[in-house]
């Protein structure tokens, strides 16, 4: 944690720094310090450093938190900016599953087995979705 700090440190003198506040960012979030990463990932895409790894994290920190939506909006924002990037739908699919739109994460693993026709997961991840009962979906559908 001592150098995740140093690297704190500097980036607080030297704000402007985009590199060390994504090397910062990444280190936080792989310590599980969802909260302080979010900060960081936020202020670089707000001072348009929307570069994919970054809205990749973005997207998987609201995850981490719960804030489902968030974490949708955001991908489909970076699916709508990178739509041929397969690792963004199978993260959306992802996301929409543990929020119960089970429909919606289907339709995503079918968007990545359309960009990738081997795709070890797709297939059988959107068969898995469309056979789960109406009683065990939670009915919740994102944005």
């Amino acid at each position: 944690m001592a150098e995740i700090w140093d690297i704190a440190r500097y980036v607080e003198s030297n704000p402007d720094d985009h590199e060390q506040r994504w090397r910062l960012a990444k280190k936080l979030y792989t310590a599980w310090e969802y909260r302080l990463a979010l900060e960081h990932l936020q202020i670089l895409k707000n001072e348009g450093q929307k570069r994919l790894n970054i809205l990749r994290y973005l997207a998987a920190t609201y995850y981490r938190l719960g804030r489902y939506e968030e974490a949708t909006k955001e991908l489909r924002e970076t699916i709508a900016v990178w739509p041929d990037e397969v690792g963004i739908y199978e993260q959306l699919a992802r996301v929409l599953e543990i929020a119960g739109d089970h429909p919606g994460a289907a339709e995503m693993w079918d968007k990545t087995l359309e960009l990738d026709p081997h795709h070890p997961v797709a297939a059988h991840a959107a068969t898995r979705l469309r056979s789960s009962t109406p009683d065990t979906d939670k009915k919740k559908i994102l944005p």
